[in-house]
């Protein structure tokens, strides 16, 4: 995400939607910037930083949202909207079973779900890895 958004004309949002929500009613900047729908605090903080991120920019042409697991409604996120580029960002278990083990142990602070360790995330990779080849 952070590499993305060096870019002049790419803004990529850190987990602004869920992958859950319906992406064709996205629409950019505006949804981004909504907080219409009684947000709550943590959400609040992300708009105003998208909103802060993107005053420092030029015009975005590409937009995006950063979230790890959009690949439980990819195929439907793809049909929502067909003209969608995807883009596959492989992190090595190394570095994200540490990070989410520290999660784990913090997750009070963070909102982290009780028992999502590192191991989950190593399942995840493997399942991410099944549906990629489907």
């Amino acid at each position: 995400m952070h590499a993305l958004n060096l870019h002049p004309h790419v803004y990529c949002a850190e987990e602004r939607f869920h992958f859950r929500a319906d992406h064709s009613r996205i629409i950019f900047p505006d949804t981004f910037l909504d907080a219409s729908d009684g947000s709550g605090e943590e959400t609040l903080k992300r708009i105003k930083h998208i909103s802060n991120e993107l005053a420092r920019k030029g015009e975005i042409t590409h937009a995006g949202n950063k979230l790890p697991r959009y690949y439980f409604a990819l195929h439907r996120i793809n049909r929502e909207l067909p003209a969608l580029k995807n883009i596959w960002i492989y992190r090595s278990p190394y570095g994200f079973i540490q990070y989410w083990n520290r999660r784990e142990v913090d997750r009070q602070k963070g909102q982290w779900p009780t028992g999502q360790v590192g191991l989950f995330g190593l399942l995840e990779l493997f399942c991410w890895s099944r549906l990629a080849s489907a």
